[in-house]
């Protein structure tokens, strides 16, 4: 049984498991202290990259607001094959009636908001 165990797995199965848990457990197993306060790195790199994107974010959320509601209306009215063909996409942007009104209310409302 051992051997068909480690005939099944190459080195390179082991590599691409052991080196992204060895980031993980770096990004938030282990604290460090950063100007004076306990942090963690993914706690430091959020905050590193929320300070330079802080005056986009509203730009940013209403973007992708707007591409889902447009995206979703796209998938409604013409059904392109490259959306029903990929599963991600579809999942995306295939919403029943409800989220459909939802999402293009939302969309208004965000415009609006952005462009007070």
């Amino acid at each position: 049984m051992d051997k068909e165990f480690k005939d099944r797995f190459s080195m390179g199965d082991y590599t691409r498991f052991i080196i992204p848990s060895i980031i993980g457990i770096l990004l938030f197993m282990f604290p460090f202290k950063h100007e004076g306060e306990t942090t963690i790195a993914v706690a430091y790199f959020a905050s590193l990259l929320s300070n330079l994107i802080e005056d986009q974010i509203p730009l940013i959320v209403t973007i992708i607001i707007s591409i889902t509601a447009i995206g979703s209306i796209i998938y409604r009215v013409f059904k392109p094959s490259f959306l029903k063909e990929n599963k991600t996409l579809k999942g995306i942007f295939d919403v029943n009636t409800f989220w459909l009104i939802t999402r293009v209310v939302g969309m208004i409302f965000a415009i609006m908001v952005f462009l007070i």
